[in-house]
């Protein structure tokens, strides 16, 4: 039994084995080639009349009617009968082992994730990549970016949603071997929260990720590869700090050429934390209690 289990195992995990002989250097290509070949050769033999060619396949159960309705997944790999009009027949599972039978449950519970993924993609379309996301956000107009738009947050939902989750699980780390991927990056999490959380105390939730992601950036030389509004939002982060010290840093950044247009946005950041160490404007939704000197100046109706 332990030989045996130890043998599935194997068989199992064969394509990891030809990965790792590899060393990293490519993929089980040359398997695959070899199984499409194996598979062409069969489909030729059934029509040329051959009888009785059997082959692997993936099956669509819904699609293949008949003994596929047996099948124990919407889509399973199998094997057929081939023949001069196609598929003859689709042979389910049968007189399986124990131990066969608990590896079928096991696989085919795995495959229905594995499925369910594979149908959202092919239905809903690849999730936004970082180039999607550029293109959107630097598509609008300045005052698109920064006003209050429910119909525009609506929008970047339907669109985005779904990214701003990932990017909360740190799944976009994949984004930052370019520049303009981190920049992508980090429009999704500074500026889409603020969209998609208005009013909330989530808006400001991820900022110090942002302003993470933002100081690394800067760090590799990222800014280098920028221009215009694009170096801006690279460093927005900053700018959204409630860290004297962090806008010390920003006020440096914000003098760069290329980003001396916002820079006199960044001082006037920069003196509402020099003063009150915090954005009075945010206190009331994130339940802070806001001191007299903070109410005076909120009727000013100065804040961010």
């Amino acid at each position: 039994a332990e030989e045996a289990a130890a043998l599935t195992e194997r068989v199992v995990r064969g394509g990891d084995e030809v990965v790792k002989a590899k060393e990293g250097m490519g993929s089980a290509t040359l398997s695959m080639a070899y199984a499409g070949v194996e598979f062409a050769t069969a489909v030729m033999e059934g029509l040329r009349g051959t009888s009785g060619v059997r082959a692997c396949a993936y099956v669509a159960r819904e699609a293949a009617g008949g003994a596929a309705a047996a099948l124990p997944a919407d889509y399973f790999a199998g094997e057929i009968t081939l023949g001069e009009e196609g598929v003859e027949a689709v042979h389910v599972p049968e007189g399986l082992s124990p131990a066969e039978t608990e590896g079928l449950a096991a696989a085919v519970e795995e495959l229905a994730g594995n499925i369910a993924k594979g149908v959202e993609f092919v239905t809903v379309g690849p999730p936004p990549g970082p180039k999607t996301v550029l293109d959107f956000w630097f598509g609008l107009s300045m005052k698109q970016q920064f006003a209050t738009d429910p119909e525009l947050d609506k929008e970047i939902e339907a669109k985005f949603g779904a990214v701003l989750e990932r990017a909360r699980a740190g799944e976009l780390a994949s984004w930052r071997a370019t520049p303009q991927g981190r920049l992508a990056e980090i429009i999704v999490l500074d500026q889409f929260t603020r969209n998609l959380c208005r009013g909330s105390p989530a808006a400001f939730s991820h900022d110090p990720m942002a302003l993470a992601l933002a100081q690394e950036a800067v760090r590799v030389g990222a800014l280098d590869e920028m221009e215009g509004p694009q170096k801006a939002f690279l460093v927005m982060p900053y700018m959204h700090s409630e860290s004297k010290a962090v806008h010390v840093e920003a006020l440096k950044l914000f003098a760069l050429p290329g980003l001396e247009g916002n820079l006199a946005f960044e001082e006037k950041h920069k003196a509402v934390i020099d003063r009150f160490g915090r954005y009075p404007s945010r206190n009331a939704v994130l339940g802070r209690q806001s001191t007299p000197e903070e109410e005076e100046f909120l009727k000013e109706g100065q804040g961010w």
